[in-house]
């Protein structure tokens, strides 16, 4: 089941965050792509969506990763998934229509 939540686009590199029921979602305009996931990091519970965003030059990566504000653990912002570990932060789906962006939450 999903549910489409609507924000209003806003400029590369700037982000929002929104609470959906008991959970916080950290979005960010990275370069013109919107993505989502929770706010939250799994290693030490620190407000993810408040690190430093890496682009793929930074990282020698394929895809930007964010650095919990806490330990510096990275996230890939597309698939959530850790570089350190095992651990995986929940990414949601966004739909831009015009200057909307829809989050479909899983």
């Amino acid at each position: 089941m999903s549910e489409t939540i609507t924000v209003e686009a806003f400029p590369p590199g700037e982000r929002r965050f929104i609470r959906v029921e008991n959970t916080e979602i950290a979005i960010i305009n990275h370069d013109g792509t919107y993505h989502a996931f929770k706010n939250w990091c799994p290693h030490m519970g620190a407000p993810l969506g408040k690190g430093y965003v890496s682009t793929p030059n930074d990282m020698e990566s394929d895809t930007p990763k964010i650095a919990c504000p806490f330990h510096s653990w990275r996230f890939d912002i597309e698939s959530g998934k850790s570089t350190f570990s095992d651990l995986k932060v929940p990414t949601f789906d966004i739909v831009r229509e015009g200057t909307e962006i829809h989050i479909q939450l899983k």
